[in-house]
């Protein structure tokens, strides 16, 4: 009587976008390499599963979008500050005590009025009039009196943040039209479907037509969910431990023998 050799269970419920789409591909690839005909597989098996797996890299980028939305946030942010802080500076330089500050204070604040509240504006708008303000603050005539107030870096800085947001916003826009927004818990659900599909025939093709192909699907695909599942607990660890773990505190200083 010869030795069964069962298929482990994963639960792939408890995966990641990224660990399950990674286990899906290479099942996939696990397949091709012992071949659907050797695993007893149904004839649309296959390709419906590669079709998912193209479905689930559209997801891992639609979960990548919205890390580049917190990017967009924050460089928002930042040219707000450094806008404000600018238009500010401008104002209240006038009224410097030093000649040469108060004329360079007055001539930028005049030829920046129309920028006044820039940080309130639609984001386009906002990066158009960001993009107008600094192109006139660097006009020969300008940038002398920003150098004389000292602001030259604030400008510097002002501009490199804005031409950020313009490039990341414009590259997100043109990755949004040219993708559908796809449901994970959809794609999942169906992927799901299709895996069990998969390891009842491979199983029952080896069970009953065991060929070296088939054995050695079994023994890998078992290796890959033992991995897989292993890397998953890992990853739950060191989230628990990072949530868990005190921050270092500094050693409470001695008191000095002239305080004691």
């Amino acid at each position: 009587m010869k030795n069964l050799t069962e298929l482990k269970a994963v639960n792939l419920d408890k995966l990641s976008i990224g660990e399950y789409s990674q286990f899906i591909e290479r099942v996939v690839n696990l397949i091709v390499k012992a071949t659907p005909e050797k695993l007893f597989l149904e004839d649309d098996l296959l390709p419906a599963l590669q079709e998912k797996l193209v479905l689930l890299t559209e997801v891992i980028g639609q979960s990548y979008a919205s890390q580049e939305t917190k990017q967009l946030n924050e460089l928002d942010k930042e040219r707000n500050k450094l806008a404000v802080f600018l238009l500010s500076s401008f104002r209240l330089e006038k009224n410097s005590i030093e000649e040469d500050r108060k004329k360079a204070a007055t001539e930028l604040y005049n030829i920046s009025k129309n920028y006044i509240g820039v940080q309130t504006f639609p984001m386009r708008q906002k990066t158009q009039f960001i993009n107008g303000m600094t192109n006139d603050l660097y006009k020969a005539e300008n940038k002398k009196h920003i150098v004389t107030l000292g602001l030259l870096k604030t400008l510097d800085l002002l501009d490199e943040k804005n031409k950020a947001y313009q490039t990341l916003s414009e590259g997100r826009s043109e990755s949004q039209l040219a993708n559908k927004v796809v449901s994970f818990k959809k794609v999942k659900k169906e992927t799901n479907a299709l895996y069990r599909r998969l390891t009842k025939f491979a199983f029952a093709g080896n069970l009953l037509h065991e060929s070296a192909e088939s054995m050695n699907f079994i023994n890998l695909l078992n290796k890959l969910i033992t991995e897989t599942m292993n890397a998953n607990k890992q990853r739950l660890a060191l989230g628990v431990m990072s949530k868990t773990t005190p921050p270092k505190q500094d050693p409470k200083p001695t008191p000095s023998e002239d305080m004691m």
